[in-house]
């Protein structure tokens, strides 16, 4: 019986140290190991907004992740990320368009560090202007999304 367990506890603690999210990039680092270009990865996702205050879960497990919005987003968003399949050096492009009346867009502290002051410690908020677009750029630096740049149209 003891075997069976100390069996179980080993095979539950390799399954919980694979899974977790790389500080190795998706490439080589060490001379002729660079196999950049069947290596890397591009992901899409295409989401869309109802009304209310909505949540957007983006399993970011490719090079380059690219978030659309269909249409125009009506109110606040969440963006929130499972960080599980995530490398160092990964990136995150957030593309949004705003509608009419008062929005904006949020990146959860957990999985993002951004250039203003969490909102209740919780997260990042930034308004997007009526009849406005925006673009938000993250790097993943093995615990989180980092941002690199955002352009909101002026």
């Amino acid at each position: 019986m003891k075997k069976i367990i100390s069996l179980l506890f080993a095979l539950v603690a390799f399954v919980a140290v694979v899974s977790a999210q790389s500080v190795s990039p998706r490439y080589g680092v060490t001379e002729n190991e660079d196999n950049t270009g069947r290596v890397l990865t591009y992901g899409f996702v295409a989401a869309t907004d109802a009304a209310g205050n909505d949540t957007v879960t983006v399993n970011t497990h490719d090079f380059s992740t690219v978030v659309r919005f269909t249409a125009n987003i009506v109110d606040t968003v969440n963006i929130k990320t499972s960080l599980l399949r995530a490398f160092t050096g990964d990136l995150l492009t957030v593309l949004v368009s705003k509608g009419t009346g008062a929005g904006g867009i949020r990146f959860p502290t957990a999985s993002f560090t951004c250039d203003v002051a969490a909102v209740a410690g919780a997260s990042c908020r930034y308004t997007i202007p009526a009849n406005k677009s925006a673009v938000f750029h993250f790097v993943f630096n093995g615990s989180r999304y980092i941002l690199l740049s955002k352009v909101v149209q002026p």
